[in-house]
């Protein structure tokens, strides 16, 4: 699995915006792409895939 990490200042861009659905899914406002969990876990230290 690609595990990378890039870090920038917060500019307001699409690229830095989501959305909260209804339905609950968090959507990136540039690329249309879901936020998901790893192995549909739900506690407090579950990994976020991008």
């Amino acid at each position: 699995m690609f595990d990378r990490r890039v870090i920038w200042p917060c500019n307001g861009q699409r690229n830095q915006r989501w959305t909260w659905r209804a339905d609950g899914t968090i959507v990136g406002e540039q690329s249309g792409l879901c936020l998901d969990v790893a192995g549909a876990a739900t506690g407090n230290t579950t990994k976020v895939v991008l």
